[in-house]
């Protein structure tokens, strides 16, 4: 869980692999202008394993940017 404040910056980078049942849940709650979040993810895994990403991001104040990639 993460709270940005006005011009911060964040940058959350995630990497899964193995484990039969995987779930990662990321909270970004933006509450300043101009606050920055990069979101990014990968998840290597066999064709037994599960592997979950739950991503949350609040824009309680607007003027701000998020970018989220995951593969």
């Amino acid at each position: 869980r993460a709270y940005l404040y006005q011009g911060a910056q964040l940058e959350h980078t995630l990497m899964s692999a193995g484990g039969q049942l995987v779930r990662n849940n990321t909270s970004v709650y933006i509450i300043g202008e101009n606050a920055n979040a990069r979101l990014h993810g990968v998840s290597v895994g066999a064709k037994d394993q599960h592997i979950d990403n739950h991503t949350l991001v609040d824009h309680v104040i607007g003027g701000s940017n998020t970018q989220q990639l995951y593969k």
